[in-house]
């Protein structure tokens, strides 16, 4: 998939008309909806992408590059609490869960 991404040559409309296409098929695939928002990101709608990025990290909070993503949203808002927001929220869906919690704990104090 990302390779197909790749090869949209920065056509990000197209990019997500196809992830749109497979979340159909597979809407519980944590990796398509990062990469979903990944693609909302470039296309220059970073607040779209935190949004995106939520449902992502709801199935799946492990994987790094979605956390980074997000927090990459967040600086380009000029909002870095929405980061905060973002960690805040996945930890309330998935109490039981380490990695929001260990997220948020490396987070600077002025973030917090």
């Amino acid at each position: 998939m990302v390779d197909l991404i790749d090869e949209t040559d920065d056509d990000w409309p197209l990019a997500e008309r196809v992830l749109l296409r497979a979340l159909a098929l597979a809407p519980a695939d944590a990796d398509l909806r990062g990469l979903h928002a990944w693609v909302q990101d470039q296309a220059g709608r970073p607040s779209e992408a935190l949004a995106t990025l939520e449902e992502a990290l709801a199935l799946d909070p492990e994987p790094e590059w979605l956390w980074k993503t997000g927090e990459r949203c967040a600086e380009a808002l000029g909002e870095p609490h929405r980061f905060v927001a973002l960690i805040d929220a996945v930890a309330a869906r998935r109490p039981a869960d380490p990695w929001p919690r260990l997220v948020r704990a490396q987070q600077p104090l002025d973030h917090a």
